[in-house]
């Protein structure tokens, strides 16, 4: 007996494959980049139509709404007419007087193409509404039904047809005569018009034709099959409804898309193409109901099947004798009739299937055949959406129900017996199971709750570090226990058959990647991580979060069988399979362990005794589940060697080729552009403008495109890196406000990305928020050690994701505002002595020089009007600014001094250069203080800025008392900033944040300092460093 759960999950499944290859279908068939047509005209010059498929003729066509616009009239130097711009397909109700459906007009479309003496052109023309004459370079290729100016001279008539001609001219035009007076939704061209070789639209056109009178014909043999059964046992109604059924569904083939059966029967007009039209859809709709209620005859009394059938009844004698333009006015009775059957069907098996009948579930695939196949029809006839033909959603709903009368034979041959023998093998694994679940969840229950005994009985006696190690191991053991009841769980999905598997290509070295950096967070013993993956390698088919719980249920058995020594994970490709290798320098496992090691709760080597768990047993059948297998090789005292294999995917990058950072995200709409391997979501705009820059990390463009449509409506200028690496050395280009990394990537996971920042920068100086599709506690402890700000686990809820990125650029946003606040006041802090000597030498100057007197009063002006500007909130300055201070400065020093200090300028002339405020100065009063004036006689103090290679090197070099090598590391420990206040250590730590590398210091006790450092000239270049 099938559960509705079960029955549901199976339904949605059928339906999600046939969608999913009813898409691959159309993206099979979809056109190759090409551009549209623009004011009337389509430039193909350059376009190679002999080799590749034929193209859509869409874009903007012009259009003369109540006009006859003969090919031999456009020659005319003086056009006659002012045509529309009408988007082609579409219909033509917006460019008609009054918005009407009814009409006549001209469609002209000009096409640009290479000179090809002697190339035939094809045409594949689609049904026009609905009658239509078509002429090329003032040429009549076809005609269909009568186009007039007048309803009363008009004859309908609509057919797909392929035509071909040549031209010698660098220019093709297209004339379309349209008349429209039958079809009430509008007129015009509602599909769209292929161009291409003669070659390819006649192969088109007639792989379209061939596999629309293939189908009618297997579905004909299987009506005719199924007439046979009824006539041998009338007494069967299934066979008679299926008859019937294939009878509906053939008219739906023949008389929809190229409509071949009026190809064979010219006789049928347009007034009967329509009808039949509308009863083989309601035909069909009538007998899948029909099969649905035989399947369960205890509840043919129904009484909504008894009216629905009358409504039915009702409605076909209206098909027959309503005009066709009424027909289509009443379309909403057809959508109606349709919709019950497609809906009620597939509702009322689930629930009857539930009761009776385990053998429903075919009749369940075939009803989802069905009914998918009228629901695209559906929508392919009410929208200007252009599949082609289709035929695999009535293939399965063919095959499912030949499938159901087989099957029911056979199951009732031996259901019995095999009943019988599963119930006992269920009881014999149930007692097993319960035995060896008990005794593995008894040995770490009871050590919990020794654990906790002991700590509650020392009490406040024992040293704090005495509690922690208990509780630290209690901890590990409940996750030790967590994980064993999480495996349990799984094998149980497995043995319900309920384990859902999301199988996508996967990049392996990416997930490895990330599961060694958690393990190596989480791993205490003395083990080295290695990982010898080849790049690029090929991407497998696999489910990624199984697959993380795969290597790291391999990966704790190697560590728990390994107290020093180390883990290696390799793969290679061998065919169309991945093989993965786990190889360990441990303990190993002699041969009697290895014969039961993949058997639940087995035990290792006799010299441990220890409990392997479930997590071996799980591992294989997750692998199983997933195409590969799973082996051990090893030997006591030399270590173990996991293999594992995946199916290779059959082509390589063919996901991330289709549509680079192009989501499938409804209406958001989105810009990228690409510089250097990056892509910036709408750049251009700053900080000035209030917007916030995120560093997006993720080796997945399809992940990059989503995460910045989610956040495209805020805020925030988004750059994407496609590796760590490339993060790395985005990090100085400009000042960002997050980093979004995702965990899993190759070569360097987001955990070691945000190691790497956290060198360069605090977590307030630049948040990190990591992705990934893990949200287990050892992932988030494995976040946070390596210093993630947050931690969002996919699927990501949207509202969740975007108040977590608000809130971290907010709090970086207050910390940098903060910390320039804090730069800016503590330059405003004068020191007392300075001010009370400057003023003491503008004293002493005013009875000897007053001259001096004025150039010094000047200087001290200058130095106190740069301290207190407000230059220094912003994150980048003039260098000339920068050079004022430090100019005003060294004036006051050396009026003070004298001959004790002397300066030595070498400052390159125009440079236009941007730099962190207050970066020269700190290092020239540090040379000045402690280096030259630390001597009797002083000394020289040397200033070189020169640009070489757009690189600007910049050095403050004096010939004081010098450093000893410990000092020197002093002033850049970061222990050691409190004391320097801005000084050197600041200086250094904003010139790595933003140019990724600090200062370098030369010092020698006796012989002076050199203090140095680079900025890349290219860098900047704007005022306010956004």
């Amino acid at each position: 007996m099938m559960t509705k759960r079960k029955i549901t999950l199976i339904l949605i499944l059928v339906l999600f494959l046939l969608t999913g290859l009813r898409l691959l279908w159309v993206s099979r068939h979809m056109d190759p980049p090409h551009p549209p047509a623009v004011q009337g005209v389509i430039d193909l010059r350059n376009w190679d139509f002999a080799s590749t498929r034929t193209i859509a003729l869409e874009g903007e066509w012009a259009f003369y709404p109540g006009q006859w616009l003969f090919p031999q009239a456009t020659a005319s130097a003086e056009p006659l007419l002012q045509p529309s711009l009408l988007h082609v397909p579409g219909r033509w109700n917006s460019a008609m007087p009054d918005g009407s459906s009814y009409g006549y007009g001209t469609y002209r479309l000009r096409i640009l193409v290479d000179q090809q003496p002697g190339f035939s052109y094809g045409l594949i023309v689609p049904n026009i509404r609905t009658s239509s004459e078509l002429f090329v370079n003032g040429t009549s290729l076809m005609k269909l039904g009568q186009p007039a100016e007048q309803a009363e001279r008009y004859e309908a008539k609509t057919l797909s047809y392929a035509t071909s001609f040549q031209t010698n001219e660098h220019e093709i035009e297209l004339v379309l005569q349209v008349a429209n007076y039958k079809y009430p939704p509008g007129g015009g061209i509602l599909r769209p018009i292929r161009l291409g070789s003669a070659a390819a639209a006649e192969k088109e056109r007639l792989e379209q034709v061939a596999l629309q009178f293939g189908f009618a014909v297997v579905i004909g043999l299987h009506g005719i099959y199924a007439g046979l059964l009824f006539l041998f046992n009338r007494r069967q109604k299934m066979p008679a409804y299926f008859f019937l059924l294939t009878l509906a569904l053939m008219l739906c083939i023949l008389i929809d898309d190229d409509k071949l059966l009026v190809r064979m029967f010219p006789a049928i007009n347009y007034e009967w193409t329509v009808k039949l039209v509308y009863l083989s859809y309601t035909g069909t709709g009538i007998f899948v109901l029909k099969m649905t209620e035989g399947l369960f005859p205890q509840n043919r009394k129904n009484r909504l099947f008894y009216w629905y059938y009358r409504c039915c009844f009702a409605y076909v004698l209206f098909v027959l004798l309503a005009p066709a333009k009424l027909l289509v006015e009443c379309n909403i009775l057809y959508t109606l009739i349709t919709l019950f059957s497609t809906i009620y069907a597939p509702v009322y098996m689930l629930r009857m299937a539930n009761k009776q009948h385990r053998d429903a579930i075919y009749l369940l695939v075939a009803i989802s055949g069905v009914t998918s196949s009228i629901i695209w029809g559906i929508i392919k006839n009410r929208t200007h959406l252009d599949f082609g033909y289709y035929p695999f959603d009535i293939f399965f709903a063919i095959v499912s129900f030949a499938a159901y009368w087989f099957k029911q034979y056979f199951w009732h041959a031996e259901q019995a017996t095999r009943l019988a023998q599963e119930l006992q093998q269920a009881d014999k694994m149930k007692d097993e199971f319960l035995a060896s679940t008990s005794r593995e969840l008894r040995t770490p229950l009871h050590d919990m709750i020794n654990i906790a005994q002991s700590v509650r009985e020392r009490g406040q006696e024992t040293p704090d570090r005495k509690h922690d190690a208990d509780l630290e191991l209690l901890i590990t053991i409940g996750h030790r226990l967590s994980f064993m009841v999480n495996e349990l769980s799984d094998l149980v999905l497995i043995k319900e058959n309920r384990l859902l598997l999301r199988l996508n290509e996967l990049r392996l070295a990416s997930v490895v990647s990330g599961v060694l950096d958690m393990v190596r967070f989480m791993t205490s013993k003395p083990i080295r991580f290695e990982m010898d993956i080849s790049e690029p390698f090929p991407p497998v088919i696999a489910d990624e979060q199984r697959v993380i719980q795969i290597l790291f249920s391999l990966l704790r058995h190697a560590i728990k069988f390994t107290n020093e020594g180390t883990v290696t994970i390799k793969a290679e490709a061998r065919g169309h399979m991945a093989y993965v290798h786990i190889v360990d320098t441990g303990a190993g496992l002699d041969a009697e362990a290895l014969q039961s090691v993949f058997q639940p709760y087995a035990h290792g080597s006799a010299g441990n005794g220890e409990g392997m768990g479930p997590g071996l047993s799980l591992c294989r059948q997750l692998i199983q589940l997933q195409g590969g297998s799973l082996t051990l090789e090893s030997l006591a005292g030399q270590g173990a060697t996991f293999t594992f294999t995946l199916p290779l995917a059959e082509k390589a990058g063919s996901t991330a080729a289709a549509s680079p950072l192009s989501p499938q995200t409804g209406d958001m709409s989105y810009t990228f552009h690409s510089m250097e391997g990056a892509t910036t979501l709408k750049p251009g705009l700053g900080q000035d403008s209030g917007r916030f820059h995120i560093l997006a990390v993720d080796d997945d463009p399809v992940n990059l495109g989503v995460l910045s449509a989610l956040l495209w409506e805020e805020p925030y200028e988004i750059t994407a890196a496609s590796s760590g690496q490339e993060a790395i050395a985005r990090l100085t280009e400009r000042p960002w406000d997050l980093v979004i990394a995702h965990v899993m990537m190759p070569h360097m996971s987001g955990y070691e990305l945000a190691k790497r920042i956290r060198e360069r920068y605090s977590s307030f100086e630049l948040p990190i928020l990591l992705l990934t599709a893990r949200s287990g506690a050892e992932d988030v402890y494995a976040g946070f050690a390596s210093g993630a700000n947050d931690y969002v686990a996919k699927p990501t809820d949207v509202v969740e994701l975007r108040a977590r990125v608000r809130a971290l650029v907010t709090l970086r946003q207050s910390v940098s505002h903060s910390l320039r606040m804090e730069a800016a006041y503590l330059q405003a802090q004068i020191q007392p002595h300075f001010l009370f000597n400057a003023l003491n030498s503008i004293t002493a100057l005013s009875s000897v020089d007053t001259d001096q007197m004025n150039e010094l009063i000047a200087a001290f002006s200058a130095y106190l009007r740069i301290s207190f500007d407000m230059w220094n909130l912003e994150q980048l300055v003039p260098l000339a600014n920068e050079l004022e201070l430090v100019r005003s400065y060294l004036f006051i020093e050396q009026a003070r001094f004298a001959d004790r200090l002397t300066v030595d300028w070498h400052v390159q002339a125009d440079l236009q250069q941007l730099l962190p405020p207050l970066v020269l100065q700190p290092l020239i009063e540090n040379a000045v203080k402690h280096g030259l004036l630390s001597r009797s006689k002083g000394g020289t103090l040397s200033i070189r800025i020169m640009e070489q290679s757009d690189v600007i090197h910049i050095a403050v070099e004096d010939d004081g008392v010098g450093m000893e090598e410990g000092h020197v590391r002093q002033l850049l420990d970061p222990a050691a900033k409190g004391r320097s206040g801005i000084g050197v250590w600041n200086t250094n730590r904003r010139l790595k944040q933003m140019y990724g590398a600090g200062l370098t210091i030369h010092s020698r006790p006796g012989e002076g300092t050199r203090v140095s450092f680079e900025i890349v000239k290219s860098q900047h270049e704007t005022k306010k460093g956004g």
